[in-house]
């Protein structure tokens, strides 16, 4: 029996749901810079990347690659997630073989504090204590400098005085809710805890800070034992409609802060085999660095960062790590993910062009260079995928396309929360809509002009093109060769000069009014890759005026002067061609407005 599309592990958007075994060596994919030496064994500590770039599947993968090398391994994670519930959490338990600690952080105060690094210290040192404790002292020698450690964190996290009127009460575990009591701005934290005995003698301590200042004297001085043990913080989440937004930037701000100088302290005791790592998203240190002033932690980070970059300057094809997600999800289906041949599954699973883009660039073309974007075309796929079908169709891929495009722009979306209100983001979409795949800044500028002077978002065109440019809305396309820029690929800076257009990312095209599937009762992706026989009915300087057949009927056709020949000017087209002429074509793409299609003699690039 032929395997079926539908018996595919399609896989989960949120790698936290994903099926463990995916996470194994020969299932995981990684980007081309990246070496999983540099965070077991190297100093590196921040996993930094877009939304969807896998960080959270690389935090797995590493508390999976640890406990499997080492079964005394411990790799804690902390969260801020506040969408899981019971049931939730205990699967996440059970894939990373540790007790997940929510640290879900109250989003409706609007009390804010200017520092939580001590905060985020005890927070650390106390994740410490009790994974230590649970493990039954299997990570820190228990003699006289751990007892004290450990008494001081509890007292400390038991009760503790901040200056001489705001008390911080923490529970005897990682807190699970941070809130403030806006009638008295008191810090209180959920009862919701691990077991951990209670400290009865709990002391009121009149200076928080100094008391840190001890804990740190002490936690330089412990005695680590062999295994290895690795503190995961997985990113924090904020949008720039939130009213919490900048207090949610200083935490993250500080969360970056304190893995710096824990890591530091960690060095400095020469603690092997252990590190705190945290996972923040690229867009974020933007946005601190905008919204906070400070461009101290893009520095703090740059030395010891992994930068989840998809880039391949080496292939575009089969091989493209990207692609290779899919291709491995189907080799898994087949039995044989320890040895496939890619380039057979490749060529027994998919049609070879779509119109005339190789199938496999075509997709990749409309990513953002992110697994995330690969794992929902494949998500849409296989939940289109007719009952029996056994290979991804043409027609099936292209019907993937309208809910890819509007499921990239709710991504992206979520993406530009951290920088604009939800008002100021449907705005800059609504300019783009039913507008043009490719302009220029003037064209743009008298469409603003025209439908959208009132609104103050767009007081600045350049700024505003640069942010579409940075966001991946839009590239720069070079009018002459064809060759595109895109800031996800690599080239930071907008091009600019004559032969320079922006251009709206493919992936964008369904959702923004750009694409149509089927013209003049034609699929598009049929007539590309066709050499159409046309001929001239009239000319004038700037356009031939053209019929062709195709599948038995009849269609007009509009070749501007330009597209006439390849490597030739031509300064009058009625004087280039006669009627009744027989002229070899290419589609371009249907205008609407005019009711024809636009062709080229030119031969199109495979």
């Amino acid at each position: 029996m032929d395997l079926r599309i539908k018996d595919i592990y399609a896989g989960k958007l949120d790698a936290r749901y994903e099926d463990r075994d995916l996470f194994e060596e020969n299932s995981m994919t990684f980007p081309p810079n990246f070496n999983i030496e540099d965070i077991i064994k190297g100093d590196k500590s921040y996993i930094v990347g877009n939304k969807g770039t896998g960080k959270t599947a690389l935090l797995l993968y590493i508390s999976n690659y640890l406990i499997k090398n080492d079964p005394n391994a411990i790799c804690s994670t902390i969260l801020f997630k506040t969408d899981y519930n019971k049931t939730e959490r205990i699967r996440l338990e059970s894939l990373e073989h540790q007790i997940v600690d929510m640290l879900d952080v109250t989003s409706n105060s609007t009390t804010e504090l200017s520092d939580y690094t001590n905060l985020w210290k005890l927070t650390i040192y106390l994740k410490i204590v009790i994974d230590n404790k649970n493990c039954q002292y299997g990570l820190f020698q228990n003699n006289t400098n751990w007892n004290a450690f450990e008494d001081l964190i509890v007292r400390l996290s038991n009760t503790a005085r901040i200056g001489a009127i705001d008390k911080l009460k923490m529970v005897q575990s990682i807190p699970k809710t941070i809130a403030v009591d806006t009638g008295t701005e008191r810090i209180y934290i959920s009862q919701e805890h691990m077991p951990i005995p209670k400290n009865e003698d709990a002391i009121e301590l009149i200076r928080f800070n100094e008391a840190l200042e001890v804990a740190d004297y002490l936690f330089e001085r412990l005695e680590k034992k062999s295994p290895y043990y690795f503190i995961c913080i997985d990113e924090l989440e904020t949008s720039y409609g939130n009213k919490s937004f900048k207090r949610d930037l200083q935490m993250i701000h500080d969360w970056i802060e304190v893995t710096d100088t824990i890591n530091n302290k960690i060095r400095k005791s020469n603690y092997k085999k252990m590190k705190v790592i945290l996972s923040v998203r690229t867009e974020i240190l933007y946005s601190i660095e905008k919204h906070l002033y400070s461009d101290e932690i893009n520095k703090k980070i740059m030395s010891y960062r992994v930068l989840l970059d998809w880039k391949n300057k080496r292939s575009t094809n089969t091989y493209n790590p990207l692609f290779l997600i899919w291709l491995k999800r189907i080799a898994r289906l087949m039995g044989n993910s320890k040895s496939p041949n890619y380039l057979e599954i490749r060529q027994n699973w998919f049609p070879s062009f779509i119109g005339i883009d190789d199938t496999v660039d075509f997709i990749l073309d409309r990513t953002w260079q992110k697994p995330r974007d690969i794992v929902r075309f494949i998500l849409l796929s296989v939940n289109l995928a007719g009952e029996d079908e056994t290979q991804f169709s043409k027609s099936l891929l292209l019907e993937v396309l309208e809910e890819y495009s509007k499921d990239s722009k709710t991504e992206i979306v979520e993406e530009m929360s951290a920088f604009y209100s939800n008002e100021d983001i449907n705005l800059l979409f609504s300019s783009l809509t039913a507008f043009k795949r490719k302009f220029s800044t003037e064209e743009y500028e008298a469409h603003i002009r025209e439908d959208y002077q009132r609104y103050r978002i767009f007081d600045d065109i350049d700024l505003i093109l640069a942010e579409l440019y940075r966001f991946g809305i839009v590239g720069c396309i070079n009018t002459g060769t064809g060759d595109i820029k895109w800031y996800h690929k690599g080239e930071p800076n907008i091009m600019r000069g004559a032969k320079w257009r922006y251009y709206v990312h493919p992936g964008l095209w369904h959702c923004l009014e750009l694409e149509k599937i089927y013209c003049d009762n034609i699929n598009v992706y049929d007539l590309k890759a066709v050499p159409l026989n046309c001929t001239v009915k009239r000319a004038n300087k700037s356009f031939v005026f053209v019929t062709f057949k195709f599948e038995s009927e009849i269609h007009e056709g509009a070749i501007f002067v330009g597209d006439l020949a390849e490597g030739m000017y031509i300064e009058d087209a009625s004087q280039y061609v006669s009627k009744g002429q027989e002229l070899t074509a290419y589609s371009d793409y249907f205008d609407e407005h005019h009711k024809n299609w636009r062709l080229t003699c030119k031969v199109p690039k495979k």
